[in-house]
């Protein structure tokens, strides 16, 4: 006689072990607005994922590495997705993103030219979903931006900030509430 089939609503039962990507890339060419995006050296580590019962305490570690448009890109994490109160933390580190190539891509315009400016973050995304109880997803880490210009329309100067940091931040997004510890602003230099 087998195991005994999951209940209805239940995740199906499976067990994987050593998942490895490496050296992978991901390019996207969007002609209609003459913008080109990278993704490479793509590396995804997944140990072990099991939705057995005898394997729910056993944290799930995935892993993910790549340089995006020129920018390194580390994600790492600890994950229990099959237990009775699902929980897991994922820490994303992201180094000199260059925002200003993401423009083309908003819905509309900005009403001023942002000429430069490099994000860099190490935040650590939270969940947890109780059996009994509201589902809670936070955020907190620190970020910068670093090499900030933004101009008028008519290519006046308006804005520039060397070096924004912000420490402490947590962020719960189903409270709302958002708290930075510290915002730090070097060198701002701000026409009117």
């Amino acid at each position: 006689r087998g195991p005994e089939a999951p209940g209805p609503g239940s995740p199906p039962r499976f067990s994987v072990a050593n998942i490895e990507l490496s050296g992978g890339s991901i390019g996207l060419d969007d002609r209609k607005l003459d913008v080109r995006h990278a993704a490479t050296g793509i590396a995804l580590r997944v140990p072990f994922v099991s939705s057995l019962p005898v394997h729910q305490s056993i944290e799930v570690e995935p892993g993910l590495e790549a340089t995006l448009d020129g920018a390194p890109i580390r994600a790492t994490g600890q994950m229990l997705p099959f237990a009775a109160e699902r929980t897991g933390e994922l820490t994303v580190t992201l180094e000199s993103f260059d925002l200003t190539r993401w423009l083309p891509h908003l819905p509309e315009p900005l009403p001023v030219k942002l000429v430069s400016a490099a994000l860099a973050s190490e935040l650590t995304l939270g969940f947890s979903a109780p059996e009994s109880g509201p589902p809670k997803l936070t955020i907190r880490g620190r970020g910068a931006l670093g090499g900030v210009e933004v101009r008028e329309p008519d290519d006046r100067p308006l804005v520039k900030l060397p070096a924004v940091e912000a420490a402490d931040i947590e962020l719960d997004l189903f409270a709302p509430r958002l708290s930075i510890g510290s915002l730090a602003i070097q060198r701002p230099e701000i026409h009117v």
